[in-house]
């Protein structure tokens, strides 16, 4: 069995990782909207037109994502993610690509978990 690497503890003065969302791909917007609406979560952002919405409920924000998402995955929003992609490195786990800045500025790191999740990083 492999070693999982052990992070160092964080201290106060590293940043945050970020607000935490769950982002699911979905074949049926429509239908997934009216599944989790029935839940409880409201709709926050997005556009049914582009295929995705943003949901919240009680702090947990839910990304329904149709066609654009090629599986779901944990995103973590507005943290510094040069710092966290610093983190990371230093804890042994491996940031596929590395940081990549996007046309609208966001810098975006990746990683998989042990099952192949994706774990995203956006921030500036």
């Amino acid at each position: 069995m492999n070693e999982i690497p052990r992070p160092r503890a964080r201290d106060e003065t590293e940043s945050e990782l970020g607000s935490f969302e769950i982002c699911l791909s979905v074949n049926d917007l429509g239908r997934s909207l009216q599944f989790y609406e029935a839940l409880g979560f409201r709709r926050a952002a997005g556009n049914v037109k582009r295929g995705w919405m943003m949901l919240e409920y009680r702090g947990v924000r839910l990304g329904l994502f149709q066609g654009i998402l090629g599986g779901s995955l944990i995103n973590f929003r507005g943290g510094d993610v040069l710092s966290i992609a610093e983190y990371l490195q230093d804890v042994g786990i491996s940031l596929g690509e590395g940081a990549v800045v996007g046309s609208d500025g966001t810098v975006r790191v990746s990683i998989k978990d042990p099952d192949g999740n994706q774990i995203t990083f956006v921030g500036e």
